[in-house]
C-alpha cells in the first residue's frame, strides 16, 4: 500500500476540496482484494442508497491515509491540514491499553473544537484520537482526557444504545467520498458498541450490524478505547482515494459535546454537508 502525498496531481484537486480527508493509494494486489470484498458488499449499498447524507472528507480505498481536518493539525500544506494513518504489520492488541508500539509512532488528531456549551470553544478536556491499519482492519485509538475520572459516566453494555446519559466518541465514514451516506461507529468507557448507517438528513438507523470490536477502560487520565473495524465489513469503492470523516466526543458530567468538524449545535456529527 502506498501512501499519496496531498500534492499528487491526482489528489491535489480533492484536497482542496476536502475539510477532512485520508488519501490512499492501491497497489494492483490490494486492489485485487478489495475489488473482490467490494463486490461482496455492493449490494448493501444498492439496498440501502435511500440513506443519502454527507460527512467529512478522509480517503481511504482502504489502507493508508492522510486524513485532511477543517482545522490545523501538525502538519500543514498548501491544500490544508491531514493527519496519516500509518500502515502496521503487527496488529495492535485490542484491550483498550493504548500500550502498543503503533500507537506510540502514529500521529494523533488533536484539533477538536466544542459545540456545547459554547461553541467555538476550545474543549475542556483533550482528546486524541490515531488511526493505523493492516491489510485487512483499520484500527483506532482514543484517548478521552478527564481530570475527574470518577465522574465519567458508562452504564450500558448493550449493543447499539443511543449512550444519551453516559459519555461516548461517535466516529462518522463517509467511506464513498460522495457526501450521500455512510456509517458511524460510538464506544462508551464501558466498551459498549453502537453502529449504524446515516443518509441525506443524518437520517440514522442502527439496524445495521457490522463485524467490528471495540475495547474500552477508564485510568486516572480519564477513558481510552480501541477500535478494530475489518475492511470486509464496510462498503467502499477500492477505485477511489478518500473517505470522509467526522468525530464526536461527549463528556456527561459537564454536558459538553466536542467535534472534529459540523460544529454547529443544530447539526448532527452525521451531517454531511458539513464536512
Amino acid at each position: 500500500m502506498l501512501l499519496r502525498r496531498a500534492k499528487d496531481a491526482d489528489s491535489e484537486e480533492n484536497f482542496r476540496s476536502a475539510r477532512s480527508a485520508v488519501f490512499v493509494t492501491l497497489t494492483n494486489h490490494d486492489r485485487a482484494i478489495y475489488e473482490g470484498a467490494f463486490r461482496k458488499v455492493v449490494r448493501f449499498c444498492m439496498a440501502t442508497h435511500y440513506f443519502t447524507a454527507k460527512v467529512n472528507q478522509i480517503a481511504i480505498p482502504l489502507l493508508a491515509v492522510a486524513f485532511v481536518a477543517h482545522f490545523a493539525t501538525a502538519n500543514e500544506t498548501e491544500q490544508g491540514p491531514f493527519i496519516r494513518a500509518s500502515r502496521v504489520d503487527q496488529a495492535p492488541r485490542l484491550d483498550g491499553v493504548l500500550d502498543d508500539a503503533c500507537w506510540q509512532k502514529a500521529e494523533a488528531l488533536t484539533n477538536f473544537t466544542q459545540v456545547l456549551p459554547v461553541a467555538g470553544a476550545p474543549p475542556s478536556e483533550r482528546i486524541e484520537v490515531r488511526f493505523v491499519y493492516t491489510r485487512d482492519v483499520l484500527f483506532i485509538a482514543i484517548r478521552c482526557f478527564d481530570r475527574e475520572p470518577g465522574k465519567i459516566l458508562a452504564k450500558t453494555m448493550q449493543r447499539d444504545n443511543t449512550f444519551e446519559s453516559e459519555d461516548y466518541v461517535k466516529i462518522a465514514f463517509d467511506t464513498f467520498g460522495r457526501q450521500r451516506d455512510g456509517y458511524f461507529f460510538m464506544v462508551n468507557p464501558a466498551g459498549a458498541r453502537t453502529d449504524g448507517i446515516f443518509g441525506k438528513f443524518s437520517d440514522e438507523s442502527r439496524d445495521f450490524d457490522a463485524i467490528w470490536e471495540a475495547r474500552a477502560r477508564i485510568d486516572t487520565q480519564g477513558w481510552t478505547a480501541e477500535i478494530a473495524i475489518p475492511f470486509r465489513s464496510i462498503s467502499f469503492d477500492p477505485r477511489h482515494d478518500f473517505w470522509r470523516l467526522n468525530i464526536e466526543r461527549l463528556i456527561r458530567h459537564k454536558e459538553e459535546t466536542v467535534r472534529w468538524t459540523a460544529l454547529s449545535a443544530a447539526q448532527s456529527v452525521t451531517a454531511l454537508e458539513d464536512f
